[in-house]
């Protein structure tokens, strides 16, 4: 289990997790003691790697994971963990990666746990290849971007535009690492760093609409998407008026890839307009947004046509029953 921020540690122990065949499930910093058990007990997680910040709620809960053997502190000591910039440095420099298979499991993410019980959502080696369409088409990534993606790292969101999306695009990434979100400080960011393309949960822009624009001037920012909820036509005018930018609403889910939405190929839109990407046949209904057989039972869901040899969309682990995303291949 991966319990981190944005700290250059996350990437580099995703990293290792797949070159060495480990699951790995990364989890956000949010989370309480008691989230903790129920992950570490439904995933039978066998190590925990965080930080000092959050290493208590995993010793509070110890003695409720019988299948926990290693805890990995990777910002300083703790009597029973693993000092991880010291086992960096004892480490052998020799590392064979583990021959994976498209199909062998590589990320275990939850869900939200919006209608029950959060459910464990297992993605292969190949779903890092299917965010080829989520960096490609969406974020519009190429190898000379510089891409600021402001999700936490213990959701799917973060695999999509922190991740496998920039990497399959050859695009760097920018990092910013502080405990609080503040507004005024990301729209300096944006202005005095050669950001290109920048990815925001709706909440985000809203924020910075209720900022003065003025005062501020993005000479390389040329792109800019939104996912995780809709975000009305007014914050995304007041965004274009300032920056002349069009935030770009993306769709999908902790079980999918991008499943649909607005690309700059396809010109402006200011509503998700259920026009599915590459591969993909997605519908709408009239509610707005993806109609799927799961919504039309009153749940939160998927349903889409793969047409990539990719797996996009998992299995669901533990409870089939309650699976509600309807995939074929």
């Amino acid at each position: 289990m991966l319990l981190l921020g944005r700290q250059i540690a996350w990437w580099e122990v995703l990293t290792a997790c797949l070159r060495m065949g480990a699951v790995a499930s990364p989890g956000t910093a949010q989370l309480s003691a008691k989230d903790l058990a129920f992950r570490i007990n439904a995933a039978q997680a066998t190590c925990v790697v965080t930080d000092t910040g959050n290493a208590a709620k995993v010793d509070a809960v110890l003695g409720e994971c019988p299948s926990l053997k290693a805890r990995v502190l990777v910002d300083g000591s703790r009597d029973g963990w693993i000092d991880y910039a010291a086992a960096l440095r004892a480490a052998s420099e020799a590392f064979i990666t583990v021959d994976t298979a498209a199909d062998d499991e590589a990320l275990c993410y939850f869900t939200s746990g919006t209608t029950g019980q959060p459910k464990m959502c297992m993605h292969a080696h190949s779903y890092g290849l299917a965010h080829q369409t989520t960096g490609r088409y969406w974020l519009d990534l190429k190898p000379s971007d510089l891409h600021w993606n402001l999700s936490d790292t213990g959701w799917a969101k973060a695999a999509w535009s922190s991740y496998f999306g920039p990497w399959n695009c050859g695009a760097a990434i920018f990092v910013h690492h502080t405990q609080g979100f503040s507004a005024r400080r990301a729209l300096e960011l944006l202005a005095a760093q050669p950001i290109t393309t920048f990815c925001g949960a709706p909440t985000i822009y809203r924020m910075f609409v209720q900022e003065d624009l003025a005062r501020y001037r993005f000479p390389r920012l040329r792109h800019c998407v939104g996912a995780g909820e809709p975000l009305n036509p007014e914050v995304i005018e007041t965004w274009r008026k300032a920056t002349g930018l069009v935030i770009r609403d993306g769709y999908g889910q902790t079980e999918t890839v991008l499943l649909c939405g607005n690309y700059p190929v396809a010109g402006a839109t200011l509503w998700l307009d259920g026009q599915a990407r590459a591969r993909y046949r997605a519908g709408g209904d009239r509610r707005g947004g993806p109609r799927t057989a799961a919504r039309d039972r009153g749940r939160r869901g998927g349903a889409c046509e793969a047409r990539a040899p990719a797996r996009a969309v998992p299995r669901v682990q533990g409870r089939p029953e309650e699976d509600r995303v309807e995939f074929s291949r």
